[in-house]
Formats: structure tokens, sequence, C-alpha cells
């Protein structure tokens, strides 16, 4: 928990290391997937967009049935420049993780951060037509 509570203060590289540490001391805990979604949003937070999709793809792998880890692909693969695969990562998308009332900022997240999020998603929304 101290590398979420350091990463959602700002506090990035040392957030990423301590979760990485917590892993590496507990391979088989039952909440590596949270920790996992934690350690990708921290990387996109920290402008680590290659290295948050890699972590968002494993994340996925872990949990398939929780597809909101679809909207941080998209919203990383538009950060990177990949917009067709955000666009097609965003048609996959079920719609109702879209609604605005869904993605209404946590108290715990940073405005900056979410804006990040927010334009990442705006780009893979935004790509129909576009070429990569």
């Amino acid at each position: 928990m101290l590398g979420c509570v350091l990463g959602f203060g700002g506090y990035h590289d040392e957030a990423l290391d301590r979760l990485q540490q917590a892993m590496r001391a507990s391979p088989h805990d039952p909440l590596t997937w949270l920790w996992t979604m934690w350690t990708g949003e921290i990387q996109l937070f920290s402008n680590k967009f290659e290295a948050s999709l890699k972590t968002y793809n494993q994340l996925a792998r872990l949990r398939p049935e929780w597809t909101h880890a679809q909207l941080l692909i998209a919203s990383s693969l538009a950060l990177l420049g990949c917009l067709n695969e955000a666009r097609e990562t965003m048609e996959r998308i079920d719609q109702r993780l879209l609604d605005p009332r869904y993605r209404q900022r946590p108290p715990w997240r940073r405005p900056l951060d979410r804006a990040l999020i927010i334009k990442g998603l705006q780009l893979a929304a935004g790509a129909a037509g576009e070429e990569q």
C-alpha cells in the first residue's frame, strides 16, 4: 500500500520501486492483479507509456473479466500514438464504462493524473478514421 500512497502523491519512481519490491516478496499474493493495476497507473502517470501498456496487458491476462483494464490499454496506446490500435480497443469496450458518471475522479487520484488518462481516452475515441 505504501507504493500506492506514494504513487498517488506524485512520488512515482519511489512508488514503482515499492510496488515491485512487494510483488517480488510475495509473488503468489492473491492481490497481485491489484498491485499490477496500480503499477500500470503509476507508470502511465510517469509518462512511461510503453511500460504501462505492457503492465496493463499483463493485468488483462491476470483478470480478463475486469474490463476496466481495456480502458487503460486504450489510453496508453493513444498516448503512445498508436491511434488505430487504441480505437480498436475502444470499440471492444463495454460502452457503460464510457459513461462520465463512471469515470468520476477517485478522491485519491490527483487531477493532473486523471487528466492524463482522460486525454488518452479522448485521443483513442477521436481516432476514428485517422492513421497511426
